[in-house]
């Protein structure tokens, strides 16, 4: 079990971030704004990166998804039904991306790869992340403390407990490398942490609570 911050350094308040999400009533929801966003930039991953194949997945298809496709994935189209009025599943589609969407949907696919090898979910929990845009939004906060974690961070995955699954991240900041021996004790007592716990159920959907 990972130990959240509880020092001098941290709050000691938990509080809830990202709540199970419903359906929207209208307007886009965090899936489709964020591939608008990398789109806008000409889908430059440096300024909108991706650090979770679960990311990178969501955001690959959503060209397909804006456009009618019906997914084979239980947990794609329901991702994309809770994320706003925007996807309309249409059978008799014919699909057509232009250059744009084409060229970014190849570059989310290498990154999509290249994070699989950084970032191991259990397929049952993957699925459960991707079918819930709350999970979306705290791996798009917190995925670089999970695929690129510093000396002092920690990650930790558990379940499935009563079919509960739960991503247990712990980030913690490095002292500057200028900071004298004396001020170095003193932020060893008090170096300030911040935690991520996200739960995931079945029928409850996914909703993270963070500390720090």
């Amino acid at each position: 079990m990972m130990t959240w911050p509880t020092n001098a350094g941290a709050v000691g308040v938990a509080i809830l971030l990202f709540a199970p999400a419903a359906a929207r009533a209208g307007g886009e929801g965090p899936i489709h704004s964020t591939y608008q966003e990398l789109r806008a930039s000409g889908c430059d991953l440096s300024k909108t990166p991706v650090y979770t194949p679960v990311v990178a997945r969501l955001l690959r298809n959503v060209p397909f998804a804006v456009q009618g496709y019906v997914f084979k994935s239980d947990e794609l189209t329901a991702a994309y039904k809770a994320d706003g009025d925007w996807y309309k599943p249409n059978p008799d589609l014919e699909l057509v991306l232009d250059d744009a969407d084409t060229a970014c949907v190849q570059r989310l696919k290498v990154e999509e790869k290249r994070r699989r090898t950084q970032v191991s979910l259990p397929e049952a929990f993957e699925k459960l992340l991707t079918a819930d845009p709350a999970g979306f939004q705290a791996l798009k906060t917190w995925g670089k403390a999970l695929a690129e974690p510093g000396p002092k961070d920690s990650r930790d995955i558990s379940g499935p407990k009563d079919g509960q699954w739960t991503l247990s991240l712990l980030v913690c900041e490095l002292p500057p490398a200028d900071m004298s021996k004396e001020d170095l004790e003193m932020w060893a007592d008090t170096s300030p942490c911040s935690g991520l716990q996200l739960e995931c159920r079945p029928d409850d959907g996914c909703f993270a609570i963070v500390a720090g």
